[in-house]
């Protein structure tokens, strides 16, 4: 990469991933709030740590994928 030159960002098009498919939104908006609601650490950890894990792959789609 050319200096000065910047990556493409990634972060729109995991957003768009996630409106076309209204299930998987749903998903992964009710494991961040059950993590916002947890009590223990642990267990707020383990969810968004499953929130992750459906957004990681997400990233590398172009728009329209």
């Amino acid at each position: 990469m050319a200096p000065g030159a910047t990556t493409p960002r990634r972060g729109p098009s995991r957003e768009y991933a996630l409106a076309r498919d209204p299930e998987l939104d749903r998903h992964v908006a009710d494991l961040e709030a059950r993590a916002a609601d947890a009590m223990d650490v642990g267990t707020a950890h383990g969810l968004l740590d499953a929130a992750s894990r459906v957004r990681h792959p997400l990233r590398a789609l172009e728009p329209g994928e």
